[in-house]
């Protein structure tokens, strides 16, 4: 019978594959280890380790040359939110520090257009969503609850607010890449009950078509909580 190779296995070795590779430990242009290494380093059979380079391939991280072997890529090239989480994990040192302002910054200027896009083009519908999402979110905080599902539910209304997929396939992106920092993102959002009330302040704006309101609050809310989330990751 043939060997099964263990997700869970290829799933470790190809995060710490993926790791080396992000942090520099193997680079770009270079050949990733030959499988009998791999497999000697992490106790594991030949069939791990190929599920575990696929997934690599998944990632847009190593491509196989035949006759040659399998070349790295450049992590920054691929738009996998695994491999941006790898960008943010803290082993990499002050790299990750620097990869989360960036981060906070791109989020910041795509929030601020989606705010502005919806309050264009919302509709009845989008406007009873936001509400309500609004809503769930302020009764999660207030009960001391974990708020994260009803802030990616927030953002996936005001996406669909904007009638632009790509900004729900964004949030939805953005969601999958900060997934280890979600305690760090909850902190912030707890510490203060001014961000259910900011939340309600875009909504208002978004109800009231008032585009340029929408774009400075949601400015306002990323210039107040940018700095606290790099404090608190930074712990």
């Amino acid at each position: 019978m043939a060997k099964i190779a263990s997700p869970r296995k290829a799933d470790e070795v190809s995060k710490e594959l993926l790791f080396r590779i992000v942090s520099g430990q193997i680079a770009p242009g270079t050949l990733l280890p030959k499988e009998e290494e791999l497999e000697a380093e992490f106790g594991v059979g030949r069939s791990v380790v190929r599920e575990a380079v696929k997934l690599l391939e998944v990632h847009k991280l190593v491509l196989p040359v035949r006759r040659r072997g399998t070349v790295v890529l450049d992590p920054r090239a691929s738009l996998s939110p695994e491999v941006v989480a790898a960008f943010l994990d803290r082993r990499t040192g002050p790299s990750a520090h620097a990869f989360l302002v960036g981060l906070l910054e791109v989020r910041k200027l795509l929030d601020v257009e989606m705010a502005g896009l919806a309050a264009a083009r919302r509709t009845d519908e989008d406007i009873t969503a936001l509400r309500k999402a609004t809503e769930a979110f302020a009764a999660r905080a207030a009960a001391g609850e974990d708020v994260e599902d009803t802030v990616l539910a927030f953002g996936l209304v005001i996406a669909s607010a904007t009638k632009n997929p790509i900004y729900t396939m964004l949030v939805h992106w953005n969601s999958a890449a900060v997934r280890e920092l979600r305690p760090v993102f909850a902190g912030v959002r707890a510490s203060a009950g001014a961000h259910a009330q900011g939340l309600a302040m875009v909504v208002e704006a978004i109800t009231r078509g008032d585009v340029n309101e929408a774009r400075q609050l949601t400015a306002l809310f990323h210039d107040w909580s940018g700095p606290q989330i790099v404090a608190a990751a930074s712990r």
